[in-house]
């Protein structure tokens, strides 16, 4: 019982909303002498309730129809005389809606034996609607005084009745827009338009204009590895025909044709043809491309990094991401946290880690063949606070870098030789022996172990400790009067140091 309550609800409320759309309910006026063409002034209407020739109510909607015409004017219907068969003609003082306009208001002005008026003889407001069927409906309001009453005139004498190009004054009162043969009537159904641009000419794809005997006309045509089906709209998959255009594997799908390649070669970006990674534009490699299973491999010389993108070799470094490596005194000792020894500057943005050092830069596996980024190894955990993209790079892999590299350059610990350079020229020395001329102060037993050192730079935080080595650093000062003073690796940490510590070989 509830449920039908509510559905006669529901259907006393759509029958409303019908009821109150003015093109399905409205009263129409049928009088000649509403006509701007009738210049009989022996009788003086008037659209006032009781008067001649006025309805017997107002302040509803109407519907102008019949030989007076359909419209009301837009302009005065000036004359030496009166028109429309009274003294004052009333006039739409603005332009009739299109049909996407929906309902809209106008001011009503009049004019008199010849003389028009904006702002005397005003009529109350009323509002127009234009109807999908071709007509117009007018609220219309009662005049203020006699003899004054609303004209009308045919449709399309009124701004060609709304229509970009011919138009037509039917028998029913209706007009009826008519296009060119080179042009149809669009959705609006008053303006004529390219016959694609009204549903796409009912292509299922591309749709294309195309001249006829004089007579514009829709053309479909298909996407590469379809074709039109019977009904010369729609396109349809085409592998039985010609394999689709495709010089290998064809699969048909709602979308056409899909070509496929075997194994080792790709899809051209015709989408048709298979070839070796390699053979299509290089790979879309800048340099070197070698051929990979199933995709290009771009590869670089040695002076260029390739970019992130994979394709693209440069050898512009400034705008990278940089973590400087270096090797600390173990804390506390002498000269708290002093550098010992500098590794390569970690250099990151393209597909591959490179380096920066006193030489120069370079790509970390053409030094360091073993090298791999983001490897893990001991180190100490350490929360970080990310505020940026670059620091995220940098946090993810800077410390196992950091750590890597210093295996990698320091594997025999602190006896590995090194070359450095000096103002008296290259000297070859164990990075113990470099470590301690860098701190120049002593350390005695136990001596301090070096502690690896990432730094992110100031942006992304500071130094942080990575790393230890497992060797202890002892250093003791040497002085051979007239020659030198230095501090020299003590291997055995006794204090007990030559200068044949210092040379190798």
């Amino acid at each position: 019982m509830k449920l039908c309550w509510k559905l006669t609800i529901l259907v006393v409320i759509i029958k409303c909303c019908i009821a109150q759309d003015p093109c399905n309910s409205y009263t129409t006026i049928n009088n000649p002498w509403r006509s701007i063409y009738n210049r009989d002034q022996s009788r003086n209407y008037c659209d006032q309730p009781g008067k001649t020739g006025a309805q017997s109510s107002y302040n509803k909607w109407f519907r102008f129809v019949g030989s007076g015409g359909t419209m009301m004017p837009e302009t005065c219907p000036s004359s030496s005389g009166n028109l429309c068969g009274t003294d004052v003609t009333f006039w739409v003082n603005g332009r009739h809606p299109s049909l996407a306009e929906g309902t809209v208001t106008r001011q009503v002005s009049g004019g008199y034996s010849g003389t028009c008026y904006s702002r005397s003889y005003k009529a109350p407001s009323i509002r127009i609607k234009r109807c999908q069927q071709g007509f117009f409906v007018y609220y219309l309001g009662k005049v203020s005084s006699c003899s004054l009453a609303y004209c009308t005139a045919n449709a399309c004498s009124i701004r060609n009745g709304n229509c970009s190009h011919n138009c037509t004054d039917l028998p029913s009162g209706n007009i009826q827009c008519n296009c060119p043969p080179n042009m149809v009537l669009g959705s609006d159904a008053e303006t004529c338009v390219n016959p694609c641009m009204v549903n796409n000419g009912n292509c299922s794809h591309t749709c294309t204009t195309v001249v006829i005997k004089g007579i514009n006309g829709a053309s479909c045509s298909c996407p590469p590895r379809m074709t039109l089906g019977p009904n010369g709209k729609t396109c349809v998959a085409t592998c039985s025909i010609n394999n689709g255009g495709c010089s290998h594997k064809c699969v048909n799908s709602d979308n056409g044709a899909i070509c496929s390649c075997p194994d080792g070669i790709i899809l051209s970006p015709d989408g048709a043809t298979c070839a070796k990674p390699c053979d299509i534009s290089n790979g879309f490699c800048s340099h070197i491309c070698v051929n990979g299973r199933d995709r290009a491999i771009c590869k670089c010389p040695p002076s260029l990094a390739l970019k992130l993108d994979g394709k693209t070799c440069t050898n512009d470094f400034e705008n990278t991401y940089r973590c400087d490596c270096t090797v600390h005194a173990e804390v506390p000792g002498v000269r708290e946290g002093s550098i010992l020894y500098d590794l390569p500057t970690l250099i990151y943005g393209f597909t591959n880690v490179w380096a920066e050092d006193a030489n120069g830069t370079f790509r970390v596996v053409d030094r360091y063949p073993k090298f791999r980024s983001g490897s893990v190894l001991h180190r100490q955990k350490r929360q970080v606070d990310v505020h940026a993209r670059e620091c995220l790079t940098l946090y993810r892999n800077c410390p196992q870098d950091c750590e890597a590299m210093a295996k990698l350059a320091m594997g025999d610990g602190l006896s590995t030789v090194v070359t450095v350079s000096g103002s008296s020229g290259s000297r070859t020395l164990s990075i113990g022996q470099v470590m301690c001329e860098r701190l120049s102060a002593p350390l005695t037993n136990p001596g301090r172990r070096p502690i690896i050192f990432y730094n992110p730079g100031p942006k992304c935080g500071r130094p942080a400790s990575t790393h230890y080595l497992y060797d202890s650093l002892c250093c003791s000062y040497l002085k051979i009067p007239g020659l030198f003073e230095t501090y020299v690796w003590d291997k055995k940490c006794d204090g007990k140091v030559s200068v044949k510590d210092i040379i190798i070989g």
